[in-house]
């Protein structure tokens, strides 16, 4: 089956044909944001959808997953268990206007919730990261 009309499949959890409504958690504190942003699809024109996210809001908190909300209670924002993660630096303007960091189990992941292609570089570099870190544990 070919989907023409939507870039993303209706499978994929996140897709924005299938956003649940969690108001009951929009709220500072479990970190979880909620945005209109738009991106321009494979034909060139300009779309909007809702992101929704958690984001890790306070130096010394735990790590929240920017997209399943999950608290990692033994990472601390702002330690070096910080490089276990893709991480990005968001500031929407929206939402008190406060820059907040966003982690994400892999950089692919990232790509997935925010509707964009990262370059082959920046993944490559991330993951000999990740095997430098794990070199280092062992």
């Amino acid at each position: 089956m070919i989907y023409d009309d939507d870039r993303f499949h209706p499978t994929i959890n996140n897709d924005i044909d299938t956003i649940t409504d969690k108001k009951s958690n929009n709220d500072v504190n479990n970190g979880y944001n909620k945005v209109i942003k738009t991106y321009i699809d494979t034909c060139g024109k300009k779309q909007k959808y809702v992101l929704e996210y958690y984001s890790s809001y306070k130096l010394n908190g735990p790590i929240i997953n920017a997209v399943t909300g999950i608290k990692y209670l033994n990472l601390k924002n702002g330690t070096k268990s910080e490089d276990l993660f893709f991480k990005i630096s968001i500031n929407t303007g929206e939402n008190n206007s406060i820059n907040k960091i966003l982690f994400y189990d892999t950089p692919e992941q990232y790509e997935v919730h925010q509707h964009t292609k990262l370059s082959n570089k920046t993944i490559t570099q991330w993951y000999e990261k990740q095997k430098k870190i794990e070199l280092s544990l062992q």
